[in-house]
Parts: C-alpha cells; sequence; structure tokens
C-alpha cells in the first residue's frame, strides 16, 4: 500500500521566526510554522480516490507564471535572448 495519507488539514500557523535571526529571510518568503493533522489510509481505494481528487491542470507556461527567466531555464548557458 502507498504511504500517503489522507484527510490533511493544517489546524494552526503562525509567524514561528519572529524574533528569530533569520526573521527577515523567513518573512521575505513568507515562511511559517504550521500544525496539521492526517491519517495514514484504511485501504488501496480510499488512497487512489484520495489521490485522484488532488488532480489538476499544470499551467503550459508555468515558469512565465512563476516569473522565472524561460531562457535561463532552457540551459542556453546564460546567454540573453536578443
Amino acid at each position: 500500500m502507498a504511504a500517503g495519507f489522507v484527510d490533511f488539514e493544517i489546524t494552526s500557523q503562525a509567524d514561528v521566526f519572529s524574533g528569530a535571526p533569520q526573521a527577515s529571510s523567513a518573512a521575505e518568503f513568507g515562511t511559517q510554522g504550521i500544525n496539521f493533522r492526517a491519517r495514514k489510509a484504511a485501504n488501496e481505494q480510499e488512497w487512489h480516490a484520495a489521490l485522484a481528487s488532488l488532480a489538476c491542470a499544470v499551467p503550459s507556461k508555468l515558469t512565465a507564471l512563476l516569473g522565472a527567466d524561460v531562457s535561463s531555464d532552457a540551459g542556453d548557458k546564460g546567454e540573453s535572448e536578443p
């Protein structure tokens, strides 16, 4: 049986880095600590049903969506496009 979990739920979230030496870096990236709960699927059918419910379409232009430099991601050794 797969090692996945079902009924995943974030129960609380907090700015756990506030006041820490890395607080500014954590804040810059929106880092937060969370508490969560989940349970192991009772059987294969439950696991597959949960997995199927997570299926989603991925945009075809994902790199542009994420603000990535498409030319550098294409493996062009750093040369810029004209």
